[in-house]
């Protein structure tokens, strides 16, 4: 199976090339080679290839719309079956939805409007994701503070939707390679973890650490629908418990 990827410099593509790589033929679009905002370098990987599926991990919140299009357009007109756009949202942030489409709120990202309108498309939108080989995550920087500071101060505590590096690849791959229906799917655990409880996992592994919570009153939160992502999981999908993730980060 050979999958082409575009935006591979983000935590979740590294991470699912390192993990699948001996599973699949992997391309990379190359930015510093072609101009890819343009379709005609598009076209010409799309000529030089034969692909079963493409893979967009798209940057921020996924507002490169050009590249998205020329690759949604390639793929339509090359007759390729499967296009995933792996979205990244901040679970810390309150946003206003855009647009609803169908039984779907989008917000904060436009892509996913634009995947509704073709038969290939599907939105993995991942929240938290934490792990190794990534410092953006809410996690992350706890775990960097404490290790500098050895002290965590959170200004206000909240619930989020955590879900580890090895989780996410692993539910990205689950979507590469089964059939399943085109849609927007809320990636990440369905059960959701204070940034107290977060701090108490650090403080396991690193017991001189110093935790400060400001205000315990619980924030305001993104509500998530995960149902469709644990079904399609089944039960003998297991997510990364927070103590082994936050020891693989500490350690």
């Amino acid at each position: 199976m050979r999958l082409l990827l575009a935006g591979i410099d983000t935590p979740i593509a590294k991470a699912f090339i390192k993990n699948y790589k001996s599973n699949f033929g992997l391309v990379a679009l190359d930015p510093s080679k072609a101009d890819f905002s343009k379709y005609e370098p598009v076209k010409e990987v799309f000529s030089a290839y034969e692909f079963d599926a493409i893979i967009y991990f798209a940057s921020g919140a996924g507002k490169d719309l050009k590249l998205f299009k020329n690759l949604q357009y390639a793929s339509i007109n090359f007759g390729i079956k499967k296009m995933i756009t792996v979205i990244v949202v901040d679970p810390t942030k309150t946003y206003d939805p855009l647009i609803t489409v169908g039984e779907h709120t989008v917000f904060d990202s436009l892509v996913p409007v634009f995947i509704m309108q073709d038969k290939i498309g599907t939105a993995l939108r991942f929240y938290e994701v934490y792990g190794k080989g990534e410092n953006e995550s809410v996690v992350s920087k706890m775990v960097t503070n404490a290790k500098k500071k050895n002290k965590i101060e959170i200004a206000q505590d909240k619930q989020i939707n955590l879900l580890h590096l090895s989780d996410a690849t692993s539910i990205l791959n689950t979507f590469v390679t089964g059939d399943i229906k085109q849609g927007i799917y809320d990636a990440s655990s369905p059960n959701q973890t204070a940034l107290s409880a977060v701090a108490k996992a650090i403080k396991k592994q690193l017991p001189e650490v110093a935790i400060e919570i400001l205000d315990r009153t619980l924030a305001e939160t993104l509500e998530l629908d995960t149902d469709p992502l644990v079904e399609i999981l089944g039960t003998k999908f297991k997510f990364t418990t927070l103590n082994k993730g936050i020891g693989e980060m500490v350690g």
